[in-house]
């Protein structure tokens, strides 16, 4: 049987019900999802907020939503694109915020 895997990225702050919408209808598309949570999405992008809540509470939160099989940590931008180049996935989930918008990153992806 071959699994489709499915990736997505987010600082998932204040994990609220929009959260769980969002990964519920990711899991639509995939038999295994992957959420990646950013540490600090200022880091990288000025115009973010730095998280109110832990990585580490932003982790129990995420690992418990049903729809959720894995959970990955990473920093910056350049640590998303090293998962996306070295962690086996099948499609890429955007939340609707990015949907329309062209990624500042110069690369193509699925």
């Amino acid at each position: 049987m071959n699994i489709k895997k499915g990736i997505t990225f987010g600082a998932f702050d204040l994990f609220h019900a929009g959260h769980v919408l969002m990964l519920q209808e990711a899991k639509t598309v995939c038999d295994y999802l992957i959420v990646c949570i950013q540490t600090d999405p200022s880091i990288d992008r000025k115009s973010k907020n730095t998280p109110v809540q832990s990585i580490i509470e932003r982790q129990i939160q995420v690992t418990a939503c049903k729809y959720v099989d894995e959970v990955l940590i990473y920093d910056t931008e350049s640590d998303l694109l090293e998962i996306l180049d070295t962690v086996e996935w099948d499609v890429r989930i955007l939340g609707d915020e990015y949907q329309d918008k062209r990624l500042y990153w110069s690369r193509k992806v699925p």
